[in-house]
């Protein structure tokens, strides 16, 4: 995954990041995680794309080991992302 760098500016009382033209979201709010790293920010509706798409696929490999089905996605996505929890 490519790496950029932008600026963080003020608006308002709060702090804003800006995102280069190619990086904009297709949502209105998001969650921000503390990690080890730094800050994990996460786009909850593209998350649930992902679940769905995964769930849709599972059963198809009939090849592939059984494995329990995917739970929905959690309010606090640091287990599914191997992330440490708030710091």
């Amino acid at each position: 995954m490519p790496t950029v760098t932008t600026k963080v500016f003020k608006s308002g009382n709060s702090q804003a990041i800006r995102l280069p033209k190619g990086w904009r979201l297709a949502t209105s709010s998001v969650e921000i995680e503390k990690t080890a790293r730094g800050m994990l920010i996460i786009d909850p509706k593209a998350e649930q794309k992902r679940v769905k798409a995964l769930a849709k696929l599972y059963g198809s490999c009939p090849e592939f080991p059984t494995v329990k089905q995917l739970p929905p996605p959690s309010k606090n996505c640091s287990k599914a992302y191997g992330t440490p929890g708030p710091i």
